[in-house]
């Protein structure tokens, strides 16, 4: 027999070779004797000698027959399958695209490394109406399946195979399902139950009444979707979208839908998409089953959907609309014009260049008309395509004060169009600079989330590919660093002509968002209305009946549960040992022997995190705790100014449009902020990132942004004026206010927690701005002095690379270095070298009043849902954990297992309030780098039954004692997979190395806490874990922050008597530090 007879054989019956034993003839024995020869029970040894050794063969042993076999491979995976694309994302990462032979499924596979397995399922979902259809169904499909008719018993499933839950979200043109776990082997086991629910789900009433909508026995709305899309229906944000897609398409244009639904109210083709380290042959096998299944209900005829093209723009469609808004300063526009084909990539690309020359850094044409000027139209602009048959093109303007409202479209057509009518106009070294630096974040994102760049490159394709079967066209979405270097050799014609061609005054479609704080008592008088109609229409008895409609539909959703033999196998078993990305740290701050390391001889204490990969990450990290607090309240006005301003440069002095243009040359990204990954509030953390090549650019750029900057009067008024207007699209958020005002009440209002915010801020950026026209000098002068003292602080600087690839003059440059030495850092008053320290990441202290503060609410009438985050002290820190032990003193382990077993997807939170339709999210989250313990009920439809409902269900689960067994096994599995998932990318690795040293643990941390949490004792866990979780609801020790819309406040005052009401959100800030 053939060695490629042996192989054809296989894949018509793969079970022909169970319990067998062959001898292939040679060449095979030359690299796979052992795999063959053995018994095989699976495919799996055979796919991995061929998968391993098929280039090695055609390279060692030439062409002829084994050149035969690697294409038979390639065309043979298995019998069923059909290869009919392989192709390398950016020509690094192997993307294979399947087709079965039977009913078209295609299921595309990229070989990404690291721990995680992540598969995004894909259905083209086209609707003709704004009922919310898809969006409907894509919450529906996962309250149980033909084969599987459990409410929840997926996520349970996914969770017991490492998994944290499932995903799914609805855009305008596909629904897409998605699933992450740790490893391969729980991801086989959990795919065919997910393919299940999605081609045939159960969809009964009582499923439709608890997750999308019904009246409770008082007559009030609710549902998980009604929950979340109440929150979206008077956003303003959302309202200029619907707005404008219903000005741009036509009635019942799928494309002028709205896809997620309103409160007042498919057709489907399948695509897989997974991402990570799994066998082919087995994802493929675990696929069949399901889909013989239902062949029988693929129709004989199918119209592709979304093949209608969109009819053009004859004429301008101007309109304005009117938002509920507490603060009525500030709206939005779009602007909004039909793009080029969705099978035009090549033009599509050349948008996206031509957007960041349009909106990117200080210098960009509509930054400089609109944002950086003496009088602002807006305090951001975005510009962006949608990608549809017709493509979309969209220019956004937020923060417009709202008597320019009207002067926005002008000003674009009058300033920007008009300045670029000619080519010679365009910058074309800038434009080169910008194709550079986007082919370095290409493959800087194929490091950091390869996943999400596979994924958007194979639904584009999916949904708008000329031919499913153009390997070529799936090639170009996957190599956008060949497309750049292409549009970098176009002529500044090229440019205009898009430019031109793009934006058509006369045919284009412009909307306003105009603020009200009368539309929100409108609002709030119309729902009030509603429910006193709906109620005297209902009556007593309708009430009784809508109470006892939803009782028996929770019962009958909930009455069907999986046994042991469903749960028994479908969980993964054993510890493994995951696929991790390496990283090794090294420090100057303790002693070594010399030319160990390039920064052994750096003048400032340093951490080396040596990971793969081919850029260089920087995080400056400064203590600012030193600093006075009147200069700490300028640091977000002088982080605005750094990549903003006029800076010397070798000697010097250049304008600020200069700087952005080097800026784009030399970095691949930047950004300043308080804390560490949102942590560590006493840090300021600046990050740039370069490609390995160029490290020397860290040290130039970190002392130009801290050192070198020019204040200039002008650009401080302008930032001043950008950071105000802000601020009024925060405080239409619910989520967001309810996070400031927790900070609020917990820190000491002299701390960085505690004021560092656009909203807490927003009346001392108003009067700087006022300030800076009378008397520059004064607020140049502390902008000065804010600087010198940061200078004057501690440092810590932080390297992310790999050295290997630094150019070695570059390493052994330490002298670039030698700005941020001071004499303090260098010598004692002996004469001796001071010691090096690294950073303690200690949380910030609560203010010794904060439980005196008591619990407060804000009423935001820019959302209609409500929002409640509770927080109590919790006095654990990771470095208990050094050594991997528990103990009663040091209960991290069991809080955050309990907190995952009430949290989780399909948990009793879960099941209690979203299964009940009060809330969309309840969850407990555990924080031992804030020292907090945190209660986020998240866009409630009714606040008060949602918070009596999670507490009564946490303190039962605990007084009893008993957690349920299979449950309890799914939270050890998805903590242990949140917990890998963290560290889940080369970028995500970096910055957990980064943590762990403010934390002072080592590296092997996670891992041992993984081994505890997998290995736990229920006992133990409810013993150690209640204490710190039964506080959370002890009101003698919480701070509590709500959110809800006006109309609700009477209502939220009877369920949380004690609480303190603002009516609006106020500036919180005075002058006192001016």
């Amino acid at each position: 027999m053939k060695s490629d007879e042996v192989i054809r054989y296989y894949f018509i019956d793969n079970r022909y070779f169970n319990n067998h034993v062959y001898r292939p003839c040679a060449p095979w024995e030359t690299f796979c004797t052992t795999s063959i020869t053995t018994t095989l029970t699976s495919f799996t040894s055979i796919n991995r000698a061929c998968s391993d050794h098929c280039s090695l063969l055609c390279e060692s042993v030439g062409y002829g027959q084994n050149q035969r076999f690697c294409r038979l491979m390639l065309r043979m995976v298995r019998e069923l399958w059909k290869v009919s694309s392989l192709v390398k994302v950016e020509g690094k990462i192997p993307l294979v695209l399947y087709r079965s032979r039977r009913s078209n499924l295609k299921v595309a596979v990229g070989d990404v490394p690291g721990p995680m397995v992540k598969g995004m399922i894909s259905f083209v979902t086209e609707t003709h109406s704004d009922e919310g259809l898809p969006h409907t169904l894509e919450h529906l499909v996962f309250m149980g399946s033909r084969h599987y008719p459990y409410k929840g018993v997926l996520d349970v499933i996914a969770n017991r195979c490492l998994a944290s839950g499932t995903n799914a979200y609805t855009d305008q043109d596909h629904t897409a399902y998605s699933l992450s776990t740790v490893g391969s082997d729980g991801f086989l086991k959990v795919l065919p139950v997910y393919l299940d629910h999605l081609l045939a789900p159960n969809l009964t009433d009582s499923q439709y009444l608890t997750e999308v909508h019904h009246i409770n026995g008082d007559g009030e709305d609710a549902g998980v979707v009604y929950s979340e899309m109440q929150d979206h229906e008077s956003e303003m944000e959302r309202m200029v979208s619907f707005k404008r897609k219903k000005l741009m398409y036509p009635p019942n244009s799928s494309y002028g839908v709205d896809t997620g639904g309103f409160v007042s109210s498919p057709n489907s083709i399948g695509h897989q998409i997974l991402c990570g380290m799994i066998d082919h042959d087995r994802l493929l096998e675990s696929i069949e089953p399901i889909e013989e299944r239902e062949l029988e209900n693929i129709p004989a005829d199918f119209e592709r959907p979304f093949q209608m093209p969109v009819p053009t723009i004859s004429q301008e469609k101007v309109e304005k609309i009117v938002c509920p808004a507490d603060d009525e300063t500030k709206g939005i526009v779009e602007l909004s014009w039909l793009g080029p084909d969705a099978s035009d990539l090549y033009t599509s690309s050349a948008l996206s260049v031509l957007f960041a020359y349009l909106t990117e850094t200080a210098v960009a044409p509509l930054k400089r008309d609109f944002v950086q000027t003496d009088d602002p139209y807006c305090s951001s602009v975005g510009a962006y395509m949608l990608e549809q048959k017709n493509s979309e093109v969209v220019v956004s303007f937020s923060g417009v004060p709202t008597e320019k409202l009207e002067a926005v479209k002008d000003r674009f057509f009058d300033k920007t169009v008009a300045d670029h009518m000619d080519a010679a106009i365009f910058d074309m070294e800038r434009i080169g600079f910008l194709i550079d630096q986007s082919v370095k974040k290409c493959l800087s994102k194929l490091e950091n989330n390869p996943g999400s760049m596979i994924f958007s490159a194979l639904i584009g394709h999916q949904l708008y590919g000329e031919d499913e079967e153009n390997s070529e066209q799936l090639r170009i979405r996957v190599n956008d660093v060949e497309t750049y270097k292409k549009l970098k050799q176009e002529p500044p014609q090229f440019w205009q002509n898009l430019f031109s061609k793009t934006f058509k005054s006369g045919k284009l479609v412009c909307v306003m968002g105009e603020p009200s704080a009368e539309a929100v008592e409108e609002f709030s008088n119309k729902e009030d209305q509603r429910i006193k109609e709906q109620r005297k229409r209902l009556g007593k008895d309708g009430l009784i009946k809508c109470a006892e409609t939803l009782e028996r539909a929770i019962q009958e959703n909930t009455a069907n549960k999986p046994g042991d033999e469903v749960l028994r196998e479908l969980i993964v078993k054993e510890f493994q040992k995951f696929n991790m990305f390496p990283v090794s740290t090294s420090t100057n701050a303790t002693a070594s022997q010399p030319g160990d390391s390039f920064i052994d001889n750096l003048p400032i204490t340093t951490v080396l995190h040596t990971i793969p990969s081919d850029f260089v990450d920087m995080v400056l990290i400064v203590d600012s705790e030193s600093v006075p607090v009147e200069l700490r309240h300028y640091m977000l006005l002088w982080f605005e100014l750094m990549f903003q301003s006029p800076a010397i440069v070798d000697g010097q002095v250049l304008g600020f449009e200069d700087i952005s243009k080097l800026t784009t040359k030399d970095l691949v990204n930047n950004s300043i902020t308080v804390g560490v990954s949102s942590y560590y509030d006493r840090f300021v953390s600046l990050r740039l990132r370069v490609d390995a090549e160029n490290y020397k650019n860290l040290a130039k750029w970190a002392e130009i942004y801290l050192k070198n900057i020019v204040f200039d009067p002008k650009r401080i008024a302008i930032c001043a004026k950008k950071l105000y207007n802000a601020a009024a699209d925060v405080k239409r958020d619910g989520h967001s206010v309810a996070a400031f005002l927790s900070s609020k009440q917990i820190y000491d209002t002299h701390s960085n927690a505690s004021f560092y915010s656009h909203l807490s801020l927003e009346k001392f950026h108003k009067e700087i701005a006022t300030k800076v026209e009378k008397d520059p000098a004064a607020v140049i002068a502390k902008l000065e002095e804010v600087r010198k003292s940061f200078l004057n602080s501690s440092i810590n600087l932080h390297l992310a690379c790999d050295p290997a690839k630094i150019p070695e003059e570059q390493k052994q440059n330490v002298q670039m270095w030698n700005w941020l030495s001071k004499p303090s850092n260098l010598e004692s008053g002996n004469g001796e070298e001071v010691a090096k320290n690294i950073f303690d990441g200690s949380p910030t202290p609560w203010s010794a009043s904060a439980l005196q503060r008591g619990k407060r609410a804000v009423a935001v009438g820019g959302t209609e849902s409500a929002f409640l985050i509770q927080r109590t002290q919790f006095g654990h820190r990771w470095s208990e954990w050094q050594d991997g032990n528990s103990s009663l003193n040091s209960p991290i382990m069991e809080t955050l297992l309990l907190a995952q077993y009430l949290s989780q997807c399909e948990g009793p939170l879960w099941n209690s309030v979203r299964g009940k339709g009060l809330a969309y999210d309840a969850s407990i989250y555990v924080q031992p780098d804030t020292g907090t313990l945190t209660l986020s009920l998240y866009r409630c439809s009714q606040i008060a039954q949602a918070y009596e409902q999670t507490k009564k269900i946490v303190q039962e689960i605990i007084s009893q004692g008993n957690l349920e067994e299979s449950q309890f096994e799914a939270a050890k599995r998805s903590l242990v997979c949140e917990l890998i998932g963290a560290q889940g990318s080369i970028k995500s690795v970096a910055q957990t190395a980064l943590l762990n040293t403010l934390r002072n643990v080592d590296s092997s941390m996670i891992l041992k806490l993984c081994s505890q949490i997998w290995y736990a004792e229920m006992s133990n866990v409810v013993d150690v874990g209640s204490k710190p979780i039964l506080q959370l609801f002890d009101d003698t020790k919480v701070i509590r922050s709500i959110v809800v819309n006006p109309s609700k406040v009477k209502d939220m005052l009877k369920a949380f008597p004690e609480t303190e009401v603002s009516l609006i959100v106020y500036p919180v800030m005075s002058n006192q530090f001016l």
